[in-house]
């Protein structure tokens, strides 16, 4: 960011601290895990575990041939359902060389946060039955072993083992189909791991009429598998999942239709007079960069949005359909993207100076619904589409359409989609361009609610929990009834509070499911009326925007988290606007870094709040409201500290056995990159009692590898991971590092303890941005010197054979310093400190083992 992009009066550029990185060559400290369980009495345990497994294998017999299979694809075999904790690592009981793969996984019991027990369908080949099953008798008859042996460590924390058809690859809560009943499905293939292995999806076309089935001609790829769409019977998806055999590892059923947001209100709120005057002090357009919004499309017959929108950027999904809105929320989303409320617009005479332009993508049919495939195609396509028409624009997607609740946070083929359109996924080795995309966390309506309801029971709406969006939930301010016909009514939402149209992410799986959502912006509020009962559509707890019947309507109303989510994609492009060539990792990291609860939010917390509680606070208002001003530059007292960076997180290490001379080489993790943090000791040491507040935010996009197993383990979705820690008060530099980096030189010199963390070890262990805050003096403040940036595992480690280990990822870092009670100039004191710090910096680079 230049100094000028900042503006002045007070106002200063972000620093920029890349040059100050050094890359070090990285090991993992690792995890030692320990086999604590042992099962009591192994003997009658094991004799259950093979009377269970015989019955599997005969109930698999007893439907294959019920169900007419005389044919199946490669080997023929079986899935078989086992029960296990869900720690347990499904290595313990997949033998890949023999043909025993992991299909679904879902949750069976939750028995504690700490113990689930979740169901895992294993594929069994023919071949292989007998082998287990000798297995299982080892186990059985190994008892007065004195040490815990292989087989052990396969079958002590096994449950029980069952045969379970269809069941056992269905991961929907939704109830599975009858024989009769037809129904749209999800099929998830695995992707051909040899050039002569079974080809399944030609498989499914041969056999498509012969089963009466529909088969769509789109399809989704993610690296190891690829989605096809059917249209079936309940019976003849059971008899197809047979015949599939081991190249079916999922089935969902397919999404008819997103959730339909609210139609807003008809009654026009202003005259016509109020628009022209607001359109002669519009100021030009600019150039760039873009909010694309992906609606309904959007009537550019709208004086206020026709100097901003070309009819070549009205793109719609279907040549067939319109690129006008045939609906009415596209026109209102594209005004709040804009203008943000116009309420504010329209009662000043200042002028009207626009910071970015707006390109509209119709991603909804004007009669009738998407096919039931579609949510995760209309991403690709319109990626597609849009690159075509204009390859190299700066962009920020917004999409405010969602479908039914996330029960759980999981990956969906639409969430998963919009993970790969932002991550830059593609085919061949290198990756394409990142995107920033913003999503509304979808809506809760009054019938929905009641005085005793839990907000658990209200979950954020798909595809909102994709890693790599930035989701945006509400808050509101709109605390004023003015109506006349409402007096006595009360607000449901104080000021500042969450919105009530808001949903939250509090009954996800920590470990398995993304924080969402990020942030907030203002969504209107709802009305309570004397008896008690929610209203919502109220104009004065609304927000003013443009209409679609720019004759008799051209102002409407509007509320919900979908113009949350269309004024933070206009607030994204004001950053961009002030900073172009920001990456998009960068432009999330910074709004995150803006953000900031409001008084009411900070009231919930209560006096002395747990780090549990303040996750919790996190999954409804994510870190807050951001500030326009402060994600644009810093000031002199509060400021940000920021790095864009490539990093290459895996490498192929290779190693010679001593005896046999034989070469072995394996994938593992590569480099980790230290910052030195530039803090002026000179300038802030006699104010060592001053309370300052730390900000630490990186934000990273991940390449998907979406399917049951990848959904509930990060380590398995992500391309790759990142972590930072920051040095603690008082731990010298050599036992951070040694912390942090088991390449680095390894003492007895354990860290000290770490405090005054927001979050602390409460992070989720999924998604893609990471970030937590610090309160603190300022003597712990000059001993936190240095800051690390280091890989995690991820999927890209197990493809050697393409090469993706290779790949380089990359990151944003923002580090941001709040000082203002203090009497000095530390943005001036910092800039000079990282200038002498280039100045006598030599890097150190990683070296290849």
């Amino acid at each position: 960011m230049s100094e000028g992009a900042a503006g002045g009066g007070g106002r200063k550029a972000h620093l920029r601290i890349d040059r100050l990185r050094q890359t070090r060559a990285f090991k993992g400290q690792g995890v030692n895990i320990k086999d604590k369980f042992k099962r009591e009495n192994r003997a009658e345990f094991g004799q259950r575990l093979l009377d269970q497994i015989v019955m599997a294998f005969g109930q698999a017999d007893v439907e294959k041939t019920l169900l007419g299979v005389t044919e199946q694809l490669g080997k023929t075999g079986a899935y078989i359902s086992v029960d296990r904790p869900a720690k347990l690592p499904q290595e313990k009981l997949q033998q890949k060389s023999y043909g025993v793969l992991v299909g679904a996984v879902t949750e069976m019991l939750r028995r504690t946060d700490a113990d689930t027990l979740e169901r895992v369908s294993y594929f069994v080949p023919d071949d292989m039955r007998e082998s287990l099953k000798e297995q299982i008798k080892q186990y059985r008859d190994s008892e007065g072993a004195n040490k815990p042996n292989a087989v052990h460590k396969r079958f002590d924390e096994v449950e029980a083992i069952a045969f379970n058809g269809l069941a056992g690859l269905w991961t929907s809560p939704d109830p599975l189909p009858g024989n009769d009943e037809v129904g749209w499905f999800e099929l998830w293939l695995r992707r051909k791991a040899k050039k002569d292995a079974p080809d399944a999806e030609a498989y499914l076309d041969r056999r498509k009429d012969a089963l009466g089935l529909h088969l769509s001609q789109e399809k989704l790829k993610f690296p190891e598998f690829v989605v096809r769409f059917i249209r079936a019977t309940g019976g003849s998806l059971r008899r197809l999942v047979r015949e599939l055999n081991v190249y079916v590892a999922e089935v969902r059923p397919a999404r008819i239709d997103a959730s339909v947001f609210t139609t807003v209100r008809s009654d026009g709120v202003a005259p016509i007079e109020w628009v022209e005057d607001a359109v002669r002090r519009l100021g030009a357009a600019p150039e760039g960069p873009y909010v694309t919004l992906h609606d309904t499309g959007v009537n550019r017959a709208h004086p206020m949005l026709r100097p901003l929108l070309d009819e070549s950027d009205m793109h719609a999904r279907a040549q067939s359909w319109s690129t006008d809105d045939h609906d009415g929320h596209g026109t209102n989303m594209a005004g709040i993207a804009a203008f943000g409320d116009l309420q504010f617009r329209l009662q000043d005479q200042d002028p009207i100076r626009p910071t970015h332009r707006l390109e509209s993508y119709k991603m909804l049919p004007p009669n009738g619904h998407n096919p039931p495939e579609t949510w995760g195609l209309v991403v690709r396509d319109a990626m597609s589409d849009l690159d075509v028409a204009s390859p190299h624009r700066e962009r920020v997607h917004c999409c405010t359409v969602t479908a039914q609740s996330s029960l759980t946070g999981l990956a969906t083929t639409w969430s998963a989609a919009i993970d790969a359109a932002t991550s830059g996924a593609c085919e061949i080795e290198e990756i394409g361009p990142r995107r920033l995309w913003l999503q509304a966390v979808g809506n809760i309506l009054p019938h929905e609610w009641s005085a005793n309801e839990d907000l658990r029971d209200h979950p954020i709406e798909d595809p909102a929990q994709a890693w790599n969006a930035l989701s945006v939930g509400g808050y509101t301010e709109r605390t004023q009834i003015s109506e006349p016909t409402m007096r006595g009514w009360e607000v449901a939402a104080r000021t500042g509070d969450r919105s009530p149209y808001s949903r939250a992410s509090l009954a996800w799986d920590r470990s398995q499911a993304p924080q969402k959502p990020e942030v907030v912006f203002e969504a209107g509020n709802w009305a309570k009326d004397p008896a008690g009962g929610f209203v919502s559509g109220i104009d004065s707890l609304s927000m003013l925007t443009t209409g679609r019947d720019v004759i008799n309507r051209p102002l409407e109303c509007t509320e919900m988290t979908s113009p949350a989510a269309a004024r933070a994609a206009g607030f994204a492009a004001e950053i961009l606007s002030a900073n172009p060539g920001l990456w998009p990792e960068t432009v999330r990291a910074l709004m995150v870094h803006s953000a900031d609860w409001t008084p009411e939010m900070r009231r919930r917390l209560g006096g002395r709040p747990t780090k549990e509680h303040c996750a919790s606070m996190i999954r409804q208002f994510g870190f807050g409201v951001p500030d326009r001003a402060r994600a644009l530059a810093s000031t002199t007292n509060d400021l940000a500290l920021l790095a864009e960076s490539e990093i290459k997180p895996f490498r192929r290490i290779r190693s010679r056995n001593e005896e046999t001379g034989a070469e072995t080489s394996r994938i593992g993790l590569n480099e980790a990159h230290y910052y030195t943090l530039p803090w002026p000791r000179n300038i802030l040491e006699e104010h060592f009692k001053e309370q300052v507040s730390l900000k630490v935010t990186l934000s990273w996009f991940v390449e998907p590898n979406p399917g049951a197993m990848g959904s509930r383990y990060p380590d398995i979705y992500r391309s790759y991971g990142l972590k930072w820690d920051l040095q603690r008060a008082g731990e010298p530099e050599e036992v951070f590092m040694a912390r942090t980096n088991a390449a680095e030189p390894q003492g007895d010199e354990e860290g000290p303890d770490d405090s005054g963390w927001l979050l602390g070890n409460k992070h989720s262990r999924a998604g893609s941005l990471q970030c937590d805050v610090w309160n603190g003096d300022v003597a712990s403040l000059l001993s936190r010197r240095m800051i690390c940036v280091r890989p995690l595992k991820g999927w890209w480690m197990t493809r050697g054979k393409d090469k993706r280990y290779a790949l380089n990822g990359r990151y944003a870092l923002v580090v941001s310093l709040s000082a203002r009670g203090l009497p000095v100039d530390v943005h001036a004191a910092l800039s000079a400190e990282i200038e002498a710090l280039i100045t006598a910096m030599t890097p150190i680079e990683a070296t290849d083992a």
